[in-house]
């Protein structure tokens, strides 16, 4: 069984109203990404990391507010517009460490000691 046809029957909701509430988050993601170029022209990436993360968990605690699968989608909208900016920056560190690891590669690929290096015994 599904996660949302068992939140649906043990919660009493109905599954569009489940629908409602993730749409918010997909929304949230959708406007987000018109910010990121915004947001990383004006913050450095550190800066914006722990303001998304500061401004993110209070919202997820207003999750557990009953107020309904219309608050849900109206926080998980909040909740999920550092998101793509946050995904940029993990990206763009990824990138930057891949290029790190090639010239260290490349580096010790042209070295004669390091390629006829012995392997030491093995108990």
């Amino acid at each position: 069984m599904s996660r949302t046809r068992a939140a649906s029957r043990s919660r009493n909701v109905a599954p569009g109203l489940i629908g409602v509430a993730l749409a918010g988050y997909a929304v949230g993601g959708l406007v987000g990404a018109t910010l990121v170029g915004r947001l990383h022209r004006r913050f450095r990436p550190g800066r914006l990391l722990i303001g998304v993360a500061l401004v993110e968990a209070p919202l997820l605690f207003g999750l557990g507010v009953p107020w309904g699968p219309l608050w849900v989608a109206a926080v998980l909208l909040c909740a999920a517009l550092g998101v793509p900016a946050l995904q940029v920056l993990i990206d763009v560190a990824m990138i930057v460490l891949a290029g790190v690891l090639a010239v260290g590669a490349g580096c010790s690929a042209t070295r004669r000691r390091l390629r006829d290096a012995n392997w030491p015994p093995v108990n």
